[in-house]
This record gives C-alpha cells, sequence and structure tokens, in this order.
C-alpha cells in the first residue's frame, strides 16, 4: 500500500483535531518534553518510535506530531516514519512547540509554572484606529485613566503605538497615523521576564512596549513600572 504523505497544519487547525480526538505527540527528547510541552501531548522520542511505540497508537484516530520550530526537522521525520507504518492521518505541526508558546497557549511540563511576558502585560490598553483624532484618543484614554494607546486594525493586529509624548507633541487634529510610533517594540506571550527587563535596561528612554501574538495581533502592554512591581 502506497504511503498517504503527511499534512501541514498550523496551530488553529491542531486544535481543532485535538478536539475531535486527535493524538497528539512531541517527538522530542525526554528532557525537552518534561521541561515544557503542549497540554495534553504524550512523548515519544523519534528515536523511539518503532512498530512496538505504534501500537500504543490507536490507528484509526489522526496522530499530530510536532518538534521545537519550523527549522527543525524532527517533526517531519516523525511523521512520514509513521506514514510508512500505515498510519493514514499524520499530521505535522510545522511551526511546533516554539510557535505555540509564542502564543501564550497551554502547556505543561516544569516551565509551565514560571512567569512570562504575557503573565505581566496589561490587557485592558485602550486601542484606536489609525484614522482617529489625537483630540478624540487623548480625552477618551484620559478618562479611562490611561496615557498609552495602541494603533490597530480591525483584526487587532498593531499598526502603532501612541505613547504620552505622542499626544503632548501632537497637532491635536491630526490623525493617529500621523503620530504614532510605526514600529513599537513587541515580544511574544513566553518571552522571559529576565529579557524583558534587559530591553528596559539598554532603552532607558522607552519605559512601555507591546505583547502580541506570531500574527501581530495584540495581546497587551507591558510597562516598566509594571516589572518593577
Amino acid at each position: 500500500m502506497a504511503e498517504i504523505a503527511p499534512r501541514e497544519i498550523n496551530r488553529e487547525s491542531l486544535r481543532t483535531l485535538v478536539r475531535r480526538g486527535a493524538q497528539l505527540i512531541e517527538v522530542l527528547p525526554k528532557d525537552e518534553y518534561e521541561e515544557v510541552h503542549l497540554a495534553g501531548a504524550v512523548n515519544i522520542p523519534l528515536a523511539m518510535i518503532s512498530r512496538l511505540t505504534a501500537d500504543r497508537l490507536e490507528w484509526e484516530k489522526p496522530v499530530i506530531v510536532y518538534s521545537r520550530d519550523s527549522l527543525c526537522d524532527i517533526s517531519a521525520r516523525a511523521a512520514w516514519r509513521l506514514s510508512s507504518m500505515g498510519f493514514t492521518q499524520v499530521f505535522r505541526y510545522t511551526a511546533g512547540k516554539a510557535d505555540w508558546l509564542a502564543n501564550g497557549l497551554p502547556v505543561e511540563g516544569n516551565r509551565s509554572r514560571t512567569q512570562d511576558a504575557g503573565d505581566v502585560a496589561d490587557l485592558d490598553v485602550p486601542t484606536c484606529k489609525r484614522s482617529d483624532r489625537i483630540r478624540d484618543i487623548r480625552d477618551r484614554v484620559q478618562k479611562e485613566g490611561w496615557d498609552h494607546c495602541v494603533v490597530v486594525n480591525e483584526q487587532l493586529i498593531v499598526l502603532g503605538l501612541l505613547r504620552p509624548v505622542d499626544f503632548e507633541k501632537a497637532d491635536p487634529g491630526w490623525p493617529a497615523e500621523e503620530v504614532m510610533d510605526r514600529d513599537p517594540q513587541t515580544f511574544r506571550l513566553n518571552t522571559p521576564l529576565s529579557e524583558v527587563r534587559a530591553y528596559f535596561a539598554a532603552n532607558p528612554h522607552i519605559t512601555s512596549a507591546l505583547v502580541t501574538t506570531t500574527d501581530g495581533a495584540l495581546f497587551g502592554l507591558l510597562r516598566l513600572q509594571d516589572l518593577e512591581q
């Protein structure tokens, strides 16, 4: 019987398949699995994939394998090995654990209990459109007790950031896109707080940064004062 090629999937397809009963397998070595892994995943390292270990799986159900990231070929080789054994529904989460962690999705393991950027970020930061006028934005965010505003599109993709200095120097009638920082610093949700602190220490003129998903969607605002508290 000809092998059926594994199919590549993204994280949303993974979540859908798992909800439908798919088997999720991390194919990295045991120590990496125990450090942190996708919630619900079992560990079968690539070197251990054999007919004996395959028999632990349910042949009629989809199988999803993943490794570190899109540059890691371990999941590709594992997927093809399972396919060659006769599994007909093999999927590869190509972006891997790095993508999952960066987007703050559920994990288990020893590292899952540490705090990262996503744990400290303020999720209530105000947002506005690039065409909104500075006077309107300023009045609204001040009433909400803020001095920042994130410029986003309809999909909450970050287009820019307005900081206190931007409200001070701008003509009140200007649109946000004329004043905003078009390339504000961003961190992924799983960025260690030590890395965030190092960034602020190296850039003393900056006191805030954004936390976003790998798709560029806003998660929250991380301020230096939040780290200090």
